[in-house]
């Protein structure tokens, strides 16, 4: 469960986030939406501890996250902007992550390799990044959140880059996340991936977060609250 509490967040005297409060419900899927430089990803980096606000409160699972480092938040953020190491391979990627959760090395095999399968990147496991293809390479970040094992994931622009096999194979393991309880925050600009997976709208505009309901808008409905193109 995420819960912000009377958030603002602002660069100089422009104000990204104003007052926000918002309950994230467990085990649902939230869609973020918002024209470029709605505050979308700040909103991700706030929960995540990635970023302050001035003013307000962050809460996972019930606990206050306020003053806890990044690499101690119970959530997964799966960023638009990863960093790969040149000198490991895409196995080698999750094993790393693995063994930083102290996950045993049977374990930490048998769900490397399912997860590989599920994201068709078995046939790359033994690959470098520099010899990856840009959806490839996006499909392997998608992979180093997932193999986490935690409650909460966030996800910034994870379709970029994909072909709709790939973003297929996202979704459905967006979807098997959800199935196992999981609370799901993803930020895009494919609306029409969203609305095949996500419970809920959050439409981010001047500051607030506006909810609706997936069946109940079209593009041409959300670029007219959003104030601007969008989906194009």
């Amino acid at each position: 469960m995420i819960e912000i509490k009377n958030i603002n967040m602002s660069y100089g005297s422009d104000y990204i986030l104003k007052s926000l409060n918002y309950k994230f419900k467990t085990g649902l899927i939230y869609g973020l939406i918002g024209k470029n430089g709605a505050g979308k990803t700040t909103l991700l980096k706030v929960i995540m501890r990635l970023i302050r606000e001035n003013q307000g409160s962050i809460f996972l699972d019930g606990k206050c996250v306020d003053n806890v480092d990044f690499f101690k938040i119970p959530a997964v953020f799966v960023s638009d902007s990863p960093i790969f190491y040149s000198d490991l391979t895409v196995r080698e990627h999750l094993l790393l992550v693995c063994n930083s959760q102290r996950v045993e090395k049977k374990e930490a095999i048998a769900r490397i390799d399912i997860l590989l399968d599920e994201l068709k990147l078995t046939k790359y496991k033994n690959n470098f990044p520099n010899t990856l293809s840009k959806g490839t390479l996006q499909r392997l970040n998608i992979a180093l959140g997932m193999i986490r094992n935690e409650s909460i994931i966030l996800m910034d622009e994870p379709f970029n880059a994909l072909d709709p096999v790939q973003v297929s194979a996202v979704e459905t393991l967006v979807l098997k996340s959800k199935k196992e309880g999981k609370t799901l925050l993803i930020s895009s600009h494919d609306i029409d991936s969203l609305g095949s997976i996500c419970d809920v709208y959050l439409i981010l505009r001047n500051g607030q977060l506006l909810e609706y309901m997936p069946n109940k808008l079209t593009k041409e409905n959300i670029a007219q609250i959003i104030g601007d193109s969008y989906g194009d």
